[in-house]
């Protein structure tokens, strides 16, 4: 963890050290996303990359054309999604349901 002391300019410009620049991933000219928690402000980088569903369907691989209930099989054979199978994470019922009137 670094943690540094920063002052604001009049402008309400923050400069940054470079040592915490260079740790949280943040260089001059790029774009941050702030947000502001209940024990402080978290500075990252803004994410600009396209979605990863996005880049998949523009490669030529056969999984592009895959139908909802293809995806939905190797979601569901997969062992990474095991832990969905947990009691502790069946949380809704059917009872939760919404009729959608779209």
């Amino acid at each position: 963890m670094l943690s540094v002391t920063c002052k604001i300019d009049k402008d309400g410009k923050i400069k940054l050290p470079k040592k915490a620049l260079k740790e949280s991933g943040l260089f001059p000219e790029t774009e941050a996303f702030l947000e502001l928690k209940d024990n402080g402000l978290l500075i990252k980088p803004k994410n600009n990359s396209t979605p990863v569903t996005q880049r998949i369907s523009e490669m030529d691989l056969p999984v592009s054309d895959w139908e909802d209930k293809e995806w939905l099989k190797a979601s569901c054979d997969n062992p990474a999604f095991d832990f969905l199978k947990d009691k502790e994470e069946d949380i809704y019922s059917i009872n939760d349901e919404k009729k959608f009137n779209g």
